[in-house]
């Protein structure tokens, strides 16, 4: 994803003029695909794939709640 400072344009009369473009943030895209979409608030949602790890153990309480009630 890059970012591009854009200068000029229809409103103010001026020539269009578009600078170096600018990597925002590093991505691995999952399948090859660059979709995304764009939040009212500016952020990005982008499926990016994430490194394997270790696998985290995990622990389930079955009746959990009959142990609140003691």
């Amino acid at each position: 994803m890059m970012a591009v400072e854009v200068k000029g344009g229809a409103t103010s009369g001026a020539t269009f003029e578009a600078g170096q473009p600018q990597p925002l943030f590093d991505l691995r895209i999952l399948g090859g695909n660059a979709w995304y979409d764009l939040g009212k608030d500016g952020r990005f949602l982008i499926p990016v794939q994430v490194e394997q790890s270790a696998a985290v153990p995990m622990t389930v309480v079955v009746n959990w709640q009959a142990a609140l009630k003691k």
